[in-house]
């Protein structure tokens, strides 16, 4: 098949294989305290992952506006960048009228039927996994684990705590405290 059409194939089928949606890192944790505050918005979507084939959307990452809310927005020191790419997305950003909102993607080793338990377990097994890591460029995962994982799809666990300060946790749904 060629690339393209296996590429389209991929997207068609990933559609449809869209396991679940989280928030995670910092907000995921202010969810649960009410006090740890927020800076952007972690939204991380897991997909079945196909036999043989590598998801095509492992590493990508977009940014989108949240807009107005109770939230507020993030304020950025241009003059603390680091360098002029970090320079360049803090301006972008700082045109937002909300918070950033960080939209990521990654495929989990989990069946296309699989029920949403095995699709927590393997998501608990990312993570204690990233949580291990001694390699000195830090896996996704290793962040993650560092703070919270929240359920925001499917929607009959939103709110459900997957994974919090370096633990899994039994999903179970969960009432924020504020």
């Amino acid at each position: 098949m060629p690339s393209t059409r296996r590429a389209q194939h991929h997207r068609q089928t990933s559609q449809t294989l869209n396991y679940a949606a989280l928030l995670a890192q910092g907000a995921a944790l202010h969810y649960l305290d009410g006090r740890s505050g927020v800076k952007d918005l972690d939204v991380w979507t897991f997909y079945a992952g196909l036999p043989a084939a590598r998801f095509p959307a492992d590493k990508r990452e977009t940014h989108a506006d949240f807009g107005p809310s109770a939230l507020g927005r993030q304020s950025y020191e241009l003059s603390e960048a680091r360098n002029a790419h970090e320079l360049a997305r803090w301006r972008r950003w700082s045109a937002y009228s909300g918070r950033r909102v960080d939209f990521l993607m990654r495929a989990l080793p989990v069946q296309v039927d699989a029920p949403i338990s095995a699709v927590v377990k393997a998501l608990q097994e990312w993570l204690a996994r990233g949580a291990r890591s001694t390699a000195t460029r830090k896996p996704s995962a290793w962040y993650l684990a560092r703070k919270a994982v929240v359920l925001l799809y499917p929607e009959q666990q939103q709110g459900a705590v997957v994974w919090a300060l370096g633990h899994a946790r039994h999903l179970q749904p969960t009432v924020p405290t504020r």
